[in-house]
C-alpha cells in the first residue's frame, strides 16, 4: 500500500505573512479615516454652495417680478392718511424691481386701500396678481417655492425667527424647536428672520417699514426735521442726513431706521450741502437692507427628538447657517453670525482690455480663490467704489480691502468685474 496516496495538501500561514495582512489592514484603515473629515467638510460645502444658489434663484424670480409698497413708503410721500400715501389715488402705486420691506405683511396691509387706486378698475385676477406683489417676504418666497415642489410652513409673525440680538440664536439646538417657514423636499428646512436690517458702521439697525413693527412711529412725515433751511424734502432734513454721515449722533437712529428708499431720497436732497452725501447716494444706489435666511442643511430634529440620528443639531453653524438676502436680490453669507468664510470661496474676473469682445479673465491667481464675500469686497460689488468705512462697513472684515480693486472701478462707482463662485471640489491636498 502506498502511503503518499493519502498525503494532503497541506498549507500554512507564516507570522510575518500575518503581519504583512494586518499592516496592510491598517494601513487601509488610517487612510479611510483620513478620508472622512474631507468628505465630511466636502459634503458641507456642497449643501452651503447648493443652499446659495437656490436663494439666488429665488431673489432673482421675486426681484424681477417686483415688489409694491405702497403702504409703506416711509417720508417719500407727500400726503397720507393713516398708513396709506394718498399720492396714489387714482394711480398706479409704484411697482419696483426689489424685494419686500417686510418678513410678512398682513392680508389687511395688502387690500385696505386698494379700491382707491386704478387696481380697483382691474378684474379680480389681475387684483389678485397685483395684491401677491404686496406681500412680505416670508410668502413671496413661499411661492416660489411651492411650484418647485417644496412644502410651505408658517409665515406667522410669531413663527419667524427673532434674531435682533445675533447672540441669542447662536444656543445649542435653538432651531430644533422652531417652525420653519419652508421645508425642501430633501428635508433641509428654511427659516426667516422677522425683521429688516441695515448696517452702518459697526452696528445693525432694524429697518421699521410696516405695522407689524412696533415700538416706533414709522408713519410720522416729521421724524427727522432737520435744524437749518434744507428742511424741505417732506421732514427730512439734510441737517439731519450731515450729521448721519459724520458719527453717530443723537437721533441717528431714526434716519437709520428708515428703508433704503427714504434714506436715498435724502441723500439725493442732501447732495449738495455735504461731500458724504454723495456716498451715501452712491452707496444706497444698490439696496442695502437685507433679510437673514437660516437654512438648515441637515434637516431639522423631529419635534425635537434628540434620537433622530438622521438630522444634525440645529445649530448655528453646526448644521444651520444664516444668509443675507438684500432687497437688490443679492444674497451673500452673513458673517456677523460667525459664517465660516472659507465654505464658499469665489475669484474675481476682470475685464480683458486686450480681448475686443470684452470677455473676462482672471488676471491673478491671489483673485482665483477668495472668500466670497471678500471677492465681492475686490471686485467693488458692495460699497460702489466708496472706502469710508463707516459708510460701507461689510468689508471691513478683510484689512486689506479698505479700497476695491483699481481695475473694478468705473468713473461713476460701479463695477466693471464679475464674481464666480467655485463650485466645491473633492481633492485631496
Amino acid at each position: 500500500m502506498n502511503i503518499k496516496l493519502f498525503d494532503r495538501n497541506i498549507s500554512a500561514v507564516s507570522l510575518i505573512e500575518i503581519m504583512m495582512i494586518f499592516t496592510i489592514i491598517g494601513v487601509v484603515t488610517t487612510a479611510c479615516i483620513g478620508l472622512a473629515k474631507p468628505k465630511y467638510e466636502y459634503m458641507k460645502k456642497i449643501k452651503l454652495f447648493s443652499a446659495l444658489d437656490m436663494l439666488e434663484n429665488a431673489a432673482k424670480i421675486i426681484q424681477q417680478e417686483g415688489s409694491i409698497d405702497y403702504t409703506s413708503d416711509i417720508n417719500t410721500c407727500s400726503n397720507r392718511s393713516g398708513n396709506y400715501c394718498t399720492d396714489y389715488d387714482n394711480q398706479y402705486p409704484h411697482l419696483n424691481n426689489q424685494l419686500p420691506k417686510a418678513s410678512y405683511r398682513s392680508q389687511k396691509d395688502t387690500t385696505a386701500s386698494l379700491n382707491k387706486t386704478i387696481y380697483s378698475k382691474l378684474n379680480a385676477t389681475e387684483q389678485s396678481q397685483f395684491q401677491n406683489l404686496q406681500k412680505g417676504l416670508c410668502d413671496r418666497l413661499q411661492k416660489v417655492f411651492v411650484t418647485q415642489g417644496y412644502k410651505k410652513q408658517s409665515c406667522a409673525a410669531a413663527d419667524l425667527i427673532e434674531d435682533s440680538n445675533i447672540a441669542n440664536i447662536r444656543g445649542n439646538g435653538y432651531f430644533k424647536n422652531k417652525t420653519p417657514q419652508i421645508i425642501l423636499p430633501n428635508g433641509q428646512a428654511l427659516f426667516i428672520s422677522k425683521h429688516l436690517y441695515t448696517d452702518y458702521g459697526s452696528n445693525r439697525y432694524i429697518v421699521y417699514a410696516t405695522t407689524q413693527e412696533t415700538g416706533y412711529d414709522n408713519y410720522t412725515e416729521s421724524v427727522a426735521v432737520g435744524t437749518d433751511n434744507c428742511t424741505g424734502y417732506h421732514g427730512l432734513g439734510c441737517a439731519r442726513l450731515s450729521s448721519y454721515v459724520s458719527g453717530l449722533p443723537n437721533g441717528h437712529n431714526i434716519l437709520m431706521s428708515q428703508p433704503n428708499e427714504t434714506r436715498l431720497a435724502a441723500a439725493e436732497y442732501s447732495v449738495g450741502v455735504t461731500s458724504a452725501a454723495r456716498d451715501v447716494k452712491k452707496l444706497y444706489a444698490r439696496n442695502k437692507d437685507y433679510f437673514v435666511i437660516y437654512v438648515d442643511t441637515n434637516c431639522q430634529m423631529h419635534n425635537g427628538n434628540n434620537s433622530d440620528k438622521m438630522c444634525g443639531s440645529d445649530t448655528l453653524n453646526d448644521d444651520v447657517f444664516a444668509f443675507r438676502m438684500y432687497r437688490d436680490g443679492t444674497v451673500i453669507p452673513d458673517e456677523s453670525t460667525s459664517f465660516p468664510a472659507n465654505m464658499l470661496t469665489a475669484r474675481v474676473l476682470i475685464q480683458d482690455s486686450n480681448d475686443e469682445e470684452g470677455k473676462f479673465k482672471v488676471s491673478n491667481v491671489n483673485y482665483a480663490n477668495l472668500p466670497l464675500n471678500k471677492a465681492r469686497c475686490y471686485a467693488n460689488l458692495m460699497c460702489n467704489g466708496i472706502n469710508n468705512n463707516a459708510i460701507c462697513s461689510i468689508c471691513n472684515n478683510y484689512a486689506q480691502v479698505y479700497n476695491p480693486l483699481s481695475e473694478c472701478v468705473t468713473p461713476s462707482g460701479d463695477s466693471k468685474c464679475k464674481v464666480i463662485i467655485n463650485k466645491p471640489s473633492f481633492v485631496m491636498r
